[in-house]
Order: structure tokens, then sequence, then C-alpha cells
């Protein structure tokens, strides 16, 4: 994605297991501030690149604020709205991922799970907004 993301103001627990191939799961924990952003009209969970076990990992996901909270969405391609993207050792996986998100708690202490695919690499975990700060 090259949208501009906000400024990381979200403070909060991101979970990710990375899958790719017949390779060992890498999973990645991470808390604070650094990985979450809201603004007015999307939230956005982002890792950014990671390096685990020699390879470097890359997910994005970019959901509207007003996304509904207690129900499955899929993630679908050329939806801007809704969207992820994956990268594995520097390859574009897909500017549009497949998936799921389905939220458990919506703004500003967003909360859920997602489970995301393309073509060989996958990414599942769950995440939990704390504290949003104002830009």
């Amino acid at each position: 994605m090259k949208d501009k993301y906000p400024a990381a103001n979200a403070f909060g627990d991101l979970n990710v297991v990375y899958k790719y191939g017949e390779l060992d799961p890498a999973p990645l924990n991470l808390k604070e501030y650094g990985h979450l952003a809201a603004d007015n009209e999307f939230f956005y969970v982002r890792p950014g690149r990671k390096e685990i076990n020699g390879h470097r990992y890359y997910m994005v996901i970019k959901a509207p604020v007003n996304l509904q909270v207690g129900v499955e969405h899929t993630f679908v391609k050329d939806n801007p709205s809704l969207r992820a993207q994956l990268e594995y050792d520097g390859e574009v996986a897909g500017l549009f991922a497949e998936g799921t998100i389905h939220l458990t708690k919506g703004w500003p202490e967003f909360t859920g799970v997602f489970k995301l695919k393309e073509g060989a690499f996958q990414a599942e975990g769950d995440f939990e907004f704390k504290e949003v700060k104002k830009n």
C-alpha cells in the first residue's frame, strides 16, 4: 500500500504468526507504540518490516473506523477502504491480500483477529488498541 499513514498514535498489543510454505511459523509479539494507528477515517494494523529467522516479513491492514463489530469482514480485491498487504523477503505478495478481519470492539479501542493469505504467504493474529492519542 502506498497510502500515507498517520503517525503511530495508538498504544496496544499485536500478535502475528507469519507462515510461508513449509518454513517454520514465525511469531511476532509487539506491545506499546509503533505498530497501531488511527485517524478520523481508518485504523491501521502495521507491524511494518520485521526480520525473523533470517527472513523479512511485511504486513499492513487498513480498515474503516466504522467497521461493524461482531461480523467477519472479507478483504476484497481492489477495495481501497478495507485491505491488507503482505510481503515476504522484499517481494510484494500482493497489494490486496485475501482474508478476513473480525472486530470484537470498535472505536477507539479496536480489538479483533485477522487471517490473511497471498499465495504461499499467510499471516494471522490478534490486536488490541488500548489508547489512541490525537495527532
